[in-house]
């Protein structure tokens, strides 16, 4: 007789495999400007040219579901300035991953800033089911300040 042992750790690791979107530049032709990576993208109120960014997708690259948190690193009013500044996300099923998110807390739109914000209580691991895609739409006031404006997202993953 032989006798065959292995030990396999569980672990989880996820991975943005698109990680930036760039809106490039653009000014308010109003009282606020709404742009958003949504389908093609698009742009209200502005003279941003987003058609076509492509949104975040993040994958559950381990092999555990995993529960889904995002932080941002600034609050929007830091991020953007003005008045009533937005900086939203939208999860939902990345195409042909059916079913990678349940629990999703992100499933409309929801305001992203420094508190840690649960995404998916149940972020899917199994290979064509375990990518996500992010949308996000920004809402800049005509007072916002100006420049180049950076923030991160930081997603973490944590096994249940």
């Amino acid at each position: 007789t032989g006798i065959v042992n292995v030990s396999i750790t569980s672990q989880t690791t996820i991975n943005f495999t698109t990680n930036f979107v760039d809106f490039g530049s653009g000014a308010v032709s109003g009282g606020a400007a709404i742009i958003n990576t949504s389908g093609t993208g698009s742009v209200s109120g502005g003279s941003w040219g987003v058609k076509g960014s492509p949104a975040l997708l993040l994958r559950n690259i381990g092999n555990t579901n995993v529960n889904l948190t995002f932080q941002a690193s600034a609050d929007p009013s830091t991020f953007i300035g003005g008045s009533s500044p937005n900086f939203e996300a939208n999860v939902s099923d990345a195409v042909g991953s059916s079913g990678a998110c349940t629990g999703n807390g992100f499933s409309t739109w929801r305001q992203l800033n420094t508190t840690v914000q649960t995404v998916c209580t149940n972020f899917n691991n199994t290979i064509g089911h375990n990518n996500l895609s992010i949308d996000l739409r920004l809402t800049i006031p005509s007072d916002s300040s100006t420049g180049n404006k950076t923030i991160t997202i930081t997603a973490t993953g944590q096994a249940p």
